[in-house]
């Protein structure tokens, strides 16, 4: 009895990751055969099947982040900077000139 109570019990908390299609094939074969064997779990994953539909209509689609490699970083910085340094000696230059005529 005790060790039926545990195969319920490990056979309940992959559940639901089986019916989303994320167990491995030995938890697959596992889950398929205690099934056949055992109403109650049967009975809750048919809960299940019924439930989850509706959660997963209320879920919003999920955004992709946008990753920046350390390398992408330090480019982007570096011409950042370039820009940066570029200006000033533009800004300088016509500084000058302006002074120089005024």
């Amino acid at each position: 009895m005790d060790e039926k109570r545990k195969e319920c019990e490990l056979a309940l908390d992959l559940l639901p990751l089986y019916l989303d299609g994320k167990t491995g094939e030995e938890s697959d074969a596992f889950l398929a055969q205690h099934l056949k064997e055992c109403e109650n779990c049967r009975a809750v994953q048919e809960l299940l099947r019924r439930e989850l539909p509706l959660q997963v209509r209320k879920k919003e689609p999920k955004r992709k982040r946008l990753r920046i490699s350390k390398g992408w970083l330090f480019v982007i910085l570096g011409l950042a900077v370039y820009l940066a340094v570029l200006a000033g000696i533009v800004w300088t230059i016509l500084y000058s000139m302006v002074s120089s005529i005024m």
